[in-house]
């Protein structure tokens, strides 16, 4: 689709300025790292290869981690970039270690500071998300929540849409009977924002997936 065609010309453009070599080794250094998470996020979502995808966001790590792997994480302390870099990497882990990349995420969590609002939202949708695969509904909501209420401390709408999503899949998972008003909320929220297609991906999976029609409900 046209936002990855975009995100290959970024990464062009973001080639042509390391190979130019007009920065400090520094910043080098962290746009290597925004390259290679950008060239990830193409193999997994592009090419589908997220045996690929894992190595290139190791490979971004070891250039200020070197002593980094997926064993010895725990150990390290992380930048901001790092963090991101790591939630990327339990994203694929998830694949295959629903527990693991729990673990990873949680940690995530610990490791990000609490004016970091954007990464942190998306760490509690990203755990809220695992929880759900793993079936553990009540973990779900909780994370849900957390990240709903980090949204209204910092008056933020970012990612408060797909967040009242998951926490009306929890809540019908765990049979309260007020999943139908937090689904419609990420409905319309996705409708204010303009998010169009977030609006439809909601729509359609609620009715796909779980039978719920908020379409009609809508209309009623």
């Amino acid at each position: 689709g046209g936002e990855f065609e975009d995100l290959k010309k970024d990464l062009k453009e973001l080639k042509k300025i390391i190979d130019e070599g007009k920065m400090s080794l520094y910043y080098i250094r962290l746009l290597k790292q925004l390259l290679l998470l950008v060239e990830s996020v193409i193999e997994k979502t592009v090419n589908n290869d997220y045996e690929k995808a894992l190595e290139k966001l190791i490979e971004a790590m070891k250039l200020t981690i070197p002593d980094f792997s997926l064993s010895n994480y725990t150990r390290f302390v992380y930048s901001s970039m790092e963090v991101r870099i790591l939630m990327n990497i339990a994203l694929i882990v998830r694949e295959k270690e629903s527990e693991k990349s729990i673990e990873m995420l949680l940690f995530c969590l610990e490791a990000l500071e609490p004016d970091n609002v954007e990464e942190r939202v998306r760490v509690y949708y990203n755990l809220s998300y695992a929880y759900y695969l793993a079936s553990i509904y009540d973990k779900a909501l909780y994370y849900a929540e957390q990240g709903i209420k980090t949204c209204a401390e910092n008056k933020t709408l970012n990612g408060l849409a797909l967040l009242y999503f998951r926490k009306g899949i929890a809540e019908f998972k765990l049979n309260r009977e007020n999943y139908m008003d937090s689904l419609l909320k990420a409905v319309n929220l996705s409708k204010i924002c303009g998010h169009e297609k977030l609006k439809k991906m909601v729509i359609e999976s609620c009715k796909k997936i779980y039978n719920i029609d908020l379409e009609n409900f809508q209309k009623l």
